[in-house]
């Protein structure tokens, strides 16, 4: 009798570890925050990973407890489902080590299956203050990806926790 509640408290205490360290988060400390300013008079701002909007009813910011990975445009009746056809924020904000070498990074794409609807400019925030905007078609390839040759359009961010501002219509 003593040995089997022996048993069972060790594997109740082997559970509750478990559980606490599947439940830990994945990147401790991490945390990225994108903020929308909508300055055109029409359309929501749309934040989209994987086919889920995350920025749900139209909120104009979110925040991701660790690795961020993303898109963003401003949805309204010319743009398709995933920002087809629209101005597309491109978002990869992550905390860099020295042994992962990782860091955040940004661009506009108006390649062929996105293209240009509305200006649109990003700027990092927190550690970081660099930034780029797309004001008109012509802004590629320094403003934005109009192929996919999007080094020169991309702006990254080296310091840790880099939130991000996305204004429309600038």
């Amino acid at each position: 009798m003593i040995f089997s509640k022996s048993v069972l408290y060790l594997i109740t205490i082997a559970t509750a570890a478990a559980i606490s360290v599947s439940a830990a988060p994945k990147h401790k400390g991490e945390k990225h925050t994108v903020t929308f300013v909508n300055k055109c008079l029409f359309g929501t701002p749309k934040l989209q990973r994987n086919g889920r909007i995350l920025n749900e009813k139209g909120k104009t910011s979110y925040t991701e407890d660790g690795r961020l990975t993303a898109t963003a445009w401003l949805e309204y009746d010319k743009c398709g489902e995933n920002g087809e056809k629209c101005s597309l924020v491109v978002i990869d904000l992550e905390n860099g080590t020295q042994s992962n070498n990782a860091d955040s990074s940004v661009y506009i794409d108006l390649s062929a299956q996105y293209g240009y609807s509305v200006p649109v400019k990003f700027q990092y925030q927190g550690p970081c203050n660099g930034g780029n905007q797309c004001l008109s078609e012509s802004c590629c390839p320094d403003g934005a990806a109009c192929d996919s040759n999007y080094q020169s359009a991309e702006r990254q961010c080296l310091g840790n926790n880099a939130n991000l501002e996305i204004t429309f219509c600038p």
